[in-house]
């Protein structure tokens, strides 16, 4: 049995300071038995502060609340569910992963071997829907799409002409989350400067949520 749900992302301010949550749509959690392993291995994760999961139906979204500064690697991510795959998901004759309904709304940044070249990115991923945003930078690039009808998170990774080595995991307030080009992983919801090298952060332009 497979299990859907496509989620959107939560920012949750708390005493003037941002807290960073995003919900990932999960599939293959099929009996309340399974939530458990699921949520204990998401918290094990570094940059995790908090997980819950909420069932609507035969529906699952883990809507994880991450430590200040930090966006969530699917990689991380991966890893997780592979440890709770092999105790209870083994068990169960089932297999935990990220739907492919993710929103690209969430969808922060996406880290690739080398550095993308801008003019040749900007074509390849014009092709697949309504470009609205692209910043890159010597490790990766970030892709923002508007309109009703957008790319999957796969066909982003395909069309991009440079492997993708991992993609990070960010809410946006106003579709805005700002980001170090140095360190493109950390991210705030308001002004700040990088935690790791005390630059300034620049504005960077997430996907619209689609429905919205």
């Amino acid at each position: 049995m497979t299990i859907v749900v496509a989620a959107l992302m939560a920012v949750v301010c708390v005493q003037g300071q941002d807290r960073l949550e995003v919900t990932v749509p999960l599939k293959g959690l099929v009996a309340p038995c399974c939530e458990g392993p699921v949520q204990q291995a998401l918290k094990k994760i570094e940059v995790v502060e908090s997980v819950k999961l909420r069932k609507k139906g035969a529906l699952y979204g883990a809507e994880i609340a991450l430590k200040r500064w930090n966006s969530l690697a699917m990689s991380a991510i991966d890893k997780a569910l592979e440890e709770a795959n092999a105790g209870m998901g083994s068990s169960m004759g089932t297999k935990y992963e990220v739907d492919d309904s993710l929103p690209l709304a969430q969808v922060h940044f996406f880290k690739t071997a080398e550095a993308p070249e801008e003019g040749k990115l900007k074509e390849a991923l014009g092709k697949l829907g309504r470009l609205a945003s692209l910043w890159t930078t010597p490790t990766g690039f970030s892709a923002a799409f508007d309109g009703p009808r957008q790319p999957t998170l796969a066909q982003v990774k395909e069309a991009a002409g440079v492997e993708t080595t991992d993609v990070y995991l960010a809410p946006s307030r106003g579709r805005i989350r700002l980001s170090c080009v140095e360190h493109p992983e950390k991210v705030a919801l308001e002004p700040a400067k990088c935690p790791e090298c005390k630059k300034v952060m620049v504005k960077v332009v997430g996907s619209a949520p689609v429905g919205k």
